[in-house]
């Protein structure tokens, strides 16, 4: 009996431990989000990894910057392709604290099959108080990216945002910052293309508002994490430029033109519905792809990326079309 009141007593013990530590520290919350992630974004990347067309060229961990994180990748279409325009650069999810590009380098692998050159960045997650650095280091990627075009053997012309999940958020808030100078100017940030080259925007299962931190069960208690674990804090009214966090409370009539997504089974398709609908009353161009409540089988977070299911296919076709609708192809050929 001592040895079992014992035992309870150290199990207790650490229990109380693990409740303290959240508390005083955002990196319990992280790494659990970590581990959901890192195991996630292995399915994901197998989903799609047998859709990539043979011959695509692919440079990765290219630097943009001194940063430990500040590596992208560079996807081009197979030699002979007819190169297409915009150049597409892509932000990863990961809840804003974990994820890794690796996890779409098959999907947008397959996008670059289409004759689209790709730009996949990385940027800094899980340090909390990083907010807005990821948005500014996308920013500083595109700098780079232009500045060096020639040697990268891309356009450093007309461009489209697009992300998933949480790089959702991030490509969203560049381009609050590309088509506002106020937002731009309250978020620190120096565009490093002009408007007019912003063509488009591809949003995938993505956040577009302040979380709410006050939902119950596993999803309120994710998203209080990685909040937290973005941002530093657990108040949105503590963060420093949290003001701006939503999008929708933000865009106005010169974001670029839309395509958003979001599946059936995925808590986040309420706000790519709603930021649909914000977009289409203010006049911008919206294209949108959400299925029926009753759809079968559900779809889930990131459903577009699963290239093996029929969903995700019709996902990237419509993303395509969206695509050869802002910018006619060009005639070049890709013999890189």
């Amino acid at each position: 009996m001592r040895k079992l009141a014992w035992l309870f007593g150290i199990l207790a013990a650490l229990g109380l431990a693990a409740v303290v530590a959240v508390r005083l520290s955002p990196e319990p919350g992280v790494w659990v989000i970590r581990q959901v992630f890192d195991r996630g974004d292995a399915e994901l990347a197998a989903a799609s990894a047998g859709h990539v067309p043979p011959g695509v060229i692919a440079h990765r961990d290219l630097l943009y910057g001194p940063g430990p994180d500040e590596r992208f990748d560079l996807f081009l279409p197979p030699a002979g392709t007819p190169r297409k325009a915009p150049l597409v650069v892509w932000v990863h999810g990961g809840g804003f604290v974990a994820g890794d590009k690796s996890s779409v380098a098959n999907w947008l692998s397959a996008l670059a099959g289409h004759g689209y050159p790709v730009v996949s960045v990385e940027y800094r997650r899980g340090a909390s108080g990083a907010y807005p650095l990821p948005v500014r280091q996308v920013n500083a990627a595109i700098a780079h990216i232009r500045a060096n075009a020639a040697a990268l053997g891309i356009d450093p012309g007309a461009l489209v945002l697009g992300g998933d999940s949480a790089g959702a958020h991030i490509a969203a808030q560049l381009a609050l910052s590309i088509t506002d100078p106020a937002y731009a100017q309250k978020l620190g940030i120096a565009p490093a293309v002009p408007a007019q080259d912003l063509r488009g925007m591809l949003l995938t299962s993505g956040i577009y508002d302040l979380p709410d931190l006050g939902g119950g069960g596993l999803i309120g208690a994710f998203v209080r994490a990685a909040f937290r674990g973005y941002t530093g804090e657990t108040n949105p009214a503590r963060v420093k430029g949290g003001e701006l966090f939503s999008v929708i409370a933000h865009v106005g009539p010169a974001f670029p033109p839309s395509f958003i997504t979001g599946g059936n089974a995925d808590p986040l398709t309420p706000q790519g519905l709603k930021l649909a609908e914000r977009l289409a009353s203010l006049g911008v161009t919206t294209d949108t792809l959400f299925f029926p409540a009753d759809h079968q089988p559900p779809l889930g977070h990131e459903y577009q990326l699963r290239l093996n299911t029929e969903e995700g296919r019709l996902a990237l076709d419509r993303m395509l079309a969206f695509l050869a609708a802002l910018d006619p192809p060009q005639a070049k050929i890709a013999t890189d």
